[in-house]
């Protein structure tokens, strides 16, 4: 089902953000930060089970983290 996101800001903002999937007790993702402007891009790389989804999961609310912030 569609979800909502706000409008984007001047800036999007990650700070030291630790995330765990449901269910599993160990961090995939572990003190994550970064920054970036309007308009700016990113790309997430790295293998299969390594947190990519993980982390967007957390950057667009659908996951909270267990540490840090969006």
């Amino acid at each position: 089902e569609p979800m909502e996101l706000p409008r984007p800001q001047a800036r999007f903002a990650v700070e030291q953000l630790t995330i765990a999937p449901p269910g599993l007790p160990k961090p995939t993702v572990v003190n994550v930060s970064f920054r970036l402007s309007r308009g700016a891009g990113m790309a997430v790389i790295g293998p299969s089970g390594s947190g990519k989804t993980t982390l967007v999961r957390s950057l667009v609310g659908v996951w909270k983290p267990l540490h840090g912030s969006v």
